[in-house]
């Protein structure tokens, strides 16, 4: 009941800060991290309860624990250089590396969802559906990654212009329906 609860914070401050307007740009790989923690305290909290009523034995959580943390090593390695921003268009952030691109004087070419670079062969994909996902993967090993990076962070605070929130009312419309599942049909263990 206490990672309900916690989740229905978590939702109601993600809302908050969705319908404001703030522009925010993070890494996914502390949206994963918060996640994990919710799924392995779920999981783990009921094999343990397994263990004490003596239906699992202590080598089924050690295993569990083993494989679970491998999989978040793998996941968290995999988003490294994969970005989330919020309250932003995507042509936004793509007119924001453009510019950068074009100061540093680094050939490329802008397709659909994706800015390829001419000179080394590679992309950066900007990619929206409720929220942007600006993946730099394929240019981490490069020695203008990190600039890129910090001048889309930057440049987004500087756009004026505020949008409406169509990821924001879709967290809002998720919390209530949490909301109202928490009143109507998980009131009964208080």
């Amino acid at each position: 009941m206490i990672i309900f609860d916690l989740m229905l914070v978590g939702l109601v401050i993600t809302t908050i800060t969705l319908l404001s307007g703030a522009k925010i740009m993070y890494t996914t790989k502390y949206s994963q991290v918060i996640m994990f923690i919710v799924i392995m305290y779920i999981n783990l909290s009921n094999l343990v309860e397994g263990y004490k009523l003596g239906y699992i034995g202590i080598s089924s959580i050690v295993a569990f624990c083993i494989v679970t943390l491998l999989i978040f090593i793998w996941g968290y390695r995999k988003n490294k250089y994969r970005y989330s921003i919020h309250n932003v268009k995507e042509k936004d952030v793509i007119n924001i590396i453009e510019s950068y691109l074009e100061r540093k004087n680094l050939k490329y070419e802008v397709k659909n969802d994706e800015i390829y670079l001419l000179d080394i062969d590679n992309n950066i994909y900007v990619r929206s559906l409720m929220e942007i996902t600006l993946d730099c993967r394929e240019i981490k090993n490069t020695d203008f990654c990190n600039e890129i990076i910090d001048e889309v962070k930057m440049g987004i605070k500087e756009i004026k212009q505020r949008y409406f929130s169509i990821e924001g009312m879709f967290y809002l419309v998720l919390t209530l329906f949490f909301f109202w599942v928490r009143v109507n049909f998980l009131m009964i263990n208080y």
